[in-house]
């Protein structure tokens, strides 16, 4: 999962810089890459989605399947032009049971 993020990661990131963060609670991957646009952020997660960068659009699909199986969440936060922040938590936020 953390491979497929950061391979994701280098391929929009033609300037700029990527960043990995580990802690107690999960990983984020952030990226100073071209973003995604608003348009196809709800679709990125789809199999056989691809983006400007090409792939074969199975990766985040996978991605996300793992999260699901064992509870973990997924969350994106990205500006077209400026980059993407992915984080997995792997454990559940504090305001659930």
């Amino acid at each position: 999962m953390i491979a497929n993020l950061i391979r994701n990661a280098i391929s929009y990131t033609e300037h700029g810089h990527i960043a990995i963060c580990l802690d107690e609670r999960g990983v984020s991957v952030k990226d100073t890459g071209i973003g995604i646009p608003k348009e196809q952020i709800q679709r990125i997660f789809d199999r056989y989605y691809v983006g400007t960068a090409g792939g074969e659009g199975i990766g985040l699909s996978l991605v996300k399947r793992i999260c699901g199986r064992y509870g973990w969440n997924i969350d994106i936060d990205s500006q077209e032009g400026s980059g993407t922040l992915i984080r997995l938590s792997f454990l559940p936020s504090q305001t659930e049971s």
